[in-house]
């Protein structure tokens, strides 16, 4: 199966260094997203 097209999502979470401090639970922050030709190798859409 070929699939020309690929969704790209990136997810930006808040971390510590060590174990989360009590009661702080990890979140997502940012979510990022883009297009992907693979067949041209190009980004065709990046969202906002």
């Amino acid at each position: 199966m070929h699939t020309r097209y690929l969704n790209v999502v990136d997810v930006e979470a808040t971390c510590w260094r060590g174990p989360n401090p009590p009661g702080q639970p990890m979140e997502i922050i940012e979510i990022g997203l883009c297009v992907l030709d693979t067949e041209a190798r190009e980004r065709v859409y990046r969202g906002p």
